[in-house]
């Protein structure tokens, strides 16, 4: 939030600030029941506990702009800017499922076919037994969403009737070894910020020539 305040005649000044929280980058374990091993705490001990999104992240904002003359040819600009950002969101999309148990999700990920989450191929009309179904590909539409309808409603039905258990198998960071795609967040892990600022003049040298520095 922010506004406007016309000081004196010839200066305006912008203030306000804005607030920052984000809750979905990592699960919270005492909500979810879902334990969250400080994997990073075996070789960085301030990481023992999961990292926690601060809720005091404000972000002031005030600028200026100001007529020094008064005669509206001449202007004297300038703002100030906190700015908080997470991180370039695939760097940090993944830190959740690489920490948390295997069995909250698929069992097996097969990009070859369409699967359920036990890896059994989704075949709904019996010609597709790998569940590769780019034969599709490039033939009409009325030709086909008949037959994506029934693999949409055979996908959701195998996730459906499929039993998750959060206490089953190894994290995706154990069974790779600590190779995870994207970045892991430290217990201690602070969220980045910037602060930006600007500056600059206007002189209006003709009526259609203005000198900007």
């Amino acid at each position: 939030m922010g506004d406007s305040f016309r000081l004196l005649h010839n200066l305006t000044i912008n203030f306000g600030t804005r607030w920052e929280y984000d809750t979905g980058y990592y699960n919270k374990e005492k909500e979810d029941g879902v334990h969250r091993p400080a994997i990073l705490g075996k070789v960085h001990p301030p990481s023992l506990d999961a990292p926690k999104f601060p809720k005091n992240a404000f972000g002031p904002t005030a600028g200026f702009a100001w007529d020094p003359f008064g005669d509206g040819k001449t202007v004297v600009r300038g703002g100030f800017y906190r700015a908080y950002e997470m991180n370039i969101f695939n760097n940090t999309l993944f830190n959740e499922f690489a920490l948390i148990p295997a069995g909250i999700g698929p069992d097996s990920y097969d990009q070859s076919g369409v699967t359920g989450p036990d890896g059994t191929p989704i075949n709904v009309d019996g010609k597709h037994p790998t569940g590769d179904y780019s034969d599709l590909v490039g033939r009409p539409i009325k030709d086909v969403i008949g037959i994506i309808g029934q693999v949409h409603a055979a996908v959701n039905q195998a996730y459906l009737a499929y039993k998750f258990d959060p206490s089953k198998g190894k994290t995706a960071f154990e069974i790779l070894q600590g190779n995870t795609f994207g970045g892991i967040f430290p217990g201690d892990f602070r969220l980045p910020y910037s602060m930006q600022f600007n500056i600059g003049a206007q002189r209006q040298l003709f009526h259609n020539n203005v000198l900007t520095v």
